[in-house]
């Protein structure tokens, strides 16, 4: 496995991480609207943010660099839940900057696009490690 593969897999890990962190942040916190004022949620917030536009990028360069990846089964699964998983999260996010900012309560479509952002990188996740032991055969 290069090298590339295995950074796209750590990114893909402190992503998959700093997701269910900030969605348990949103579940635990009483206040809602006072998500991005508490200093930890701030942080997984940033890092989440950094790594779910870093992560595709690496993506994309392990694909041009190594285009074998596109004939692998349930690859294109894998790329478009990835897909589906990153703009959930960023229009969650969008949606929680803006439901902190007004004061209304979106938190629980909020939550209902994070959990279904989860599933689907919890999926891609494992489609990709499958995939990566398939590649060790």
């Amino acid at each position: 496995m290069s090298i590339v593969a295995t950074v796209h897999l750590w990114f893909a890990s402190i992503f998959l991480l700093s997701s269910i962190s900030m969605t348990l942040f949103i579940l635990a916190l009483k206040k809602k609207s006072q998500v991005l004022t508490n200093l930890t949620a701030k942080i997984v917030f940033i890092t989440e943010m950094i790594f779910s536009g870093l992560t595709p990028l690496l993506g994309l360069w392990m694909i041009i660099t190594q285009p074998f990846w596109m004939k692998f089964p349930n690859f294109h699964y894998k790329l478009t839940f990835a897909i589906l998983s990153i703009l959930l999260i960023h229009w969650s996010n969008a949606k929680l900057k803006k439901a902190c900012k007004t004061g209304r309560s979106a938190f629980g479509f909020i939550i209902f696009l994070r959990v279904t952002a989860l599933i689907l990188l919890i999926v891609t996740y494992y489609l990709g490690t499958d995939l990566f032991d398939y590649v060790q055969m």
